[in-house]
């Protein structure tokens, strides 16, 4: 008795037909029970990421607010601008205008560093002083309805009057949350617009109309002007908000808000996207039934026009090779698959490869910012000013101190802005001015700085430090007992292959670059000298990188040996607009 591997049974056409035709039929039915479950899925689904979009922007709201009120606390804590506000203020007493524009200075500074929907403002209850973002308020002052509201409910607010609580809402023509913190009748908060919050809740519709509103901790609520609007339409009343909410048909999301209270979603039912697709999924079974009549004609017509003549044709063939040609089944494969495989590979390849690429730029990106933070605050250039501070004053020479103050305060305040925020040309001028001040108030005569530019460049686009950084090495590097040190920077335009660069040029007559700091800038290395690390040019080099690719270009060399050293940069000509 032989055994073996068991020969598959033979079939038909026909049979074969069939079988597939009633697995066809019954692939139809599933897919119109699956298209009525899309619908209530689709519903759960646009409920879901109602919920999560709404989370993410509520968590976001939330960490803005704790940062707000923590900067605020700080304010009010440290700043000493707050503490010099005197009792009587009033506006023709010209002496409390440098106060003023300080105070206005603090308040852009929040403005800038948060949303735009977020105001602040400082008041005085003793001298009923109030600022704005829109503008500054006396006793006597014609006050906007916003900050008639706002002073009535300070006043009573630093007088004990109302309940203390971290947030506050007040209506003036709108609705307005505000957070305040007090000390020594000095308030300093922000203010934000109802309205504005709700706008920044964006969330996709998906044939839902989300309607957001704020219940506050000590009762009541806030409520946008779209929900308000909705309740108009549909015949009810502010307060009928609880019955809302429970109605048949309609969901709602609440999220904490802080102190505030919660912050609340009603989503409920229009006209919208889901809707159109119900109707979209009841024709498309329409069209099911319909292939599915027309698939049973079809193989009615197939097995008359195809199958019988087909048979006959069977019957024909008695010849060994003809019936190993029709039955031959070896090549299983699929040239425009196989095709296709080989493009997606290759194309996966591609992403891949893109993705370590911007992985890494990302990478380089964020250690370049971490050392340029690192470059910003090291201490030892701010410790010698104060120490010049402190040499000149013992001299009583308060003009000095006036100059080299304003040179620091500059320098302090460019030095803080983002690596790779674009700046002007002459703001970076008049930093490295600022800095060459403060230098010479250091060195005395020990060197000299010249600077020659072309005209028509003070609004071209540089990154800021980039003059300062060569500047400062120059000064660190060069400065001897031997020979006074000049330093020359010159700023021209050059045209290259139907496209402008601005070229710079950074010299002086030091002792130049040590070999070994140009073998190391050459190799892509980092940089130590005198057992210590240095990053200001690795730093720049990444910099220009990072904003320009290839086309910024940068050369260190020395003129000759021991005479000095040269920085030549061209990076693309842009005018800021």
């Amino acid at each position: 008795m032989r055994f073996g591997r068991r020969k598959p049974k033979s079939t038909t056409m026909a049979r074969a037909s069939l079988t597939m035709a009633v697995l066809i039929i019954l692939l139809l039915a599933a897919l119109v029970g699956m298209k009525l479950y899309v619908v209530s899925y689709a519903q759960n689904l646009a409920f879901r990421y109602i919920e999560d979009t709404a989370g993410l922007f509520v968590d976001q709201l939330n960490n803005d607010m704790t940062n707000v009120n923590n900067e605020l606390l700080y304010l009010l804590n440290k700043d000493k601008d707050l503490r010099a506000i005197p009792r009587q203020m009033e506006p023709n007493q010209a002496t409390h205008y440098e106060l003023i524009g300080k105070l206005k200075e603090r308040i852009q500074g929040l403005r800038i560093r948060y949303p735009s929907s977020y105001q602040f403002f400082i008041y005085s209850r003793q001298a009923d002083f109030l600022i704005l973002d829109n503008g500054v308020y006396f006793k006597s002052s014609q006050k906007s309805p916003l900050a008639e509201e706002l002073t009535a409910y300070l006043t009573d607010y630093g007088m004990n009057k109302l309940k203390r609580s971290e947030w506050h809402s007040i209506q003036a023509q709108e609705d307005y949350l505000f957070s305040v913190y007090e000390k020594n009748d000095i308030m300093i908060g922000t203010i934000i617009k109802a309205e504005a919050l709700f706008d920044n809740l964006n969330v996709n519709k998906l044939g839902y109309e989300e309607l957001p509103f704020i219940k506050r901790k000590e009762g009541g609520f806030i409520t946008s002007s779209a929900y308000k609007k909705w309740m108009e339409d549909n015949g009810a009343e502010p307060e009928d908000i609880d019955a809302k909410l429970t109605e048949e048909g309609n969901e709602w999301f609440s999220f904490s808000l802080g102190r505030m209270g919660d912050l609340g979603i009603l989503v409920t039912p229009t006209n919208g996207v889901l809707e159109r697709i119900m109707r979209v999924q009841l024709v498309s079974i329409t069209l099911i039934v319909i292939i599915g009549a027309a698939l049973s004609i079809g193989m009615l017509y197939y097995y008359r026009r195809i199958l019988i003549p087909m048979k006959q044709f069977v019957k024909k063939l008695h010849n060994q090779e003809e019936e190993q040609w029709i039955h031959n089944t070896d090549d299983n494969h699929i040239l425009e698959l196989e095709m296709a495989s080989k493009e997606f590979k290759q194309l996966m390849r591609e992403v891949k490869q893109l993705k370590i690429a911007v992985y890494e730029k990302e990478l380089l990106q964020k250690k370049t910012e971490l050392e340029y933070m690192q470059e910003q605050i090291r201490p030892h250039f701010y410790l010698g000013c104060l120490s010049i501070i402190h040499g000149i004053a013992e001299q009583i020479n308060a003009d000095e101190i006036v100059r080299i103050s304003e040179s620091l305060s500059g320098y302090m305040r460019y030095v803080m802005q983002g690596a790779f925020h674009q700046c002007r040309l002459s703001d970076e001028i008049e930093h490295v001015k600022n800095y060459v001040e403060i230098q010479k108030l250091r060195y005395g005569n020990r060197f000299s700085f010249q600077l020659i530019k072309e005209e028509g460049l003070e609004m071209a686009e540089v990154p800021p430090l980039l003059l300062q950084t060569f500047v400062e090495n120059a000064i660190n590097h060069g400065l001897n007992l031997k020979q006074k040190l000049e330093i020359s920077v010159y700023l021209a335009v050059e045209q290259y292959q139907e496209e402008q660069f601005l070229y710079i040029t950074i010299s002086d007559t030091g002792t130049g670059f040590p070999k070994e700091i140009l073998q190391a800038i050459e190799q892509g290395e980092e940089i130590y000298y005198d057992n210590r690390r240095h990053i200001g040019i690795q730093n720049v080099m990444r910099r220009l990188k990072i904003l320009y690719g290839n086309s910024a270009k940068i050369t260190l060399s020395n003129m000759e040996e021991g005479l000095g050293a040269i920085v030549e940069l061209t990076i693309p000509h842009k005018m800021q607009g």
